[in-house]
């Protein structure tokens, strides 16, 4: 059961992202930080701004939005589908959701970028040699891209975990 009630979908009109609007599904997250003016529509425009822009390739990007979300149920439920379309399969993201590092499916590009993004979630710091990979794979801008994806979407998850959002139904 959800820590904080979220708001009733009729109190934050103007807090609903585009998205969620054309698609008519209101995510209880949304309701939820609508306890906080903008705060909504604010990481609509993030997540936005990350899928449409940088040069790192949509199934990196979704390698490293799963293993940034993996322990929370809510978020991996709820990006499972745009996971999927982003050129992962139902076999990836149960490696990922195992942190399984050598599952064959993943590409070498990817498992690269899986590690800096589990050493990211594990918040100890990337450790040299996962770094000294990540610079021969990356270049400096994808590697910022790289960890502004997972400090997004580590931060939605562990959002989701606090304050235990419950799914939609």
């Amino acid at each position: 059961m959800a820590r904080i009630a979220p708001k009733d979908i009729s109190d934050i009109q103007d807090d609903i992202p585009e998205a969620e609007k054309k698609s008519g599904v209101v995510l209880n997250r949304t309701r939820t930080m609508a306890h906080v003016a903008g705060l909504p529509r604010t990481i609509a425009s993030v997540e936005r701004f990350i899928g449409e822009h940088g040069s790192l390739s949509p199934e990196v990007k979704a390698v490293v939005i799963a293993s940034t979300v993996r322990r929370s149920p809510y978020e991996l439920t709820r990006l499972r589908p745009d996971l999927l379309a982003a050129g992962l399969t139902s076999d990836i993201l149960e490696a990922i959701e195992e942190e399984d590092w050598t599952e064959p499916t993943l590409s070498e590009h990817q498992k690269i970028a899986f590690r800096f993004a589990l050493m990211y979630d594990a918040g100890h710091g990337i450790p040299d040699a996962i770094y000294e990979e990540l610079q021969e794979s990356f270049s400096v801008p994808e590697i910022i891209e790289l960890a502004a994806v997972c400090g997004h979407y580590g931060g939605l998850a562990r959002m989701a975990i606090a304050l235990s959002f419950d799914m939609e139904e």
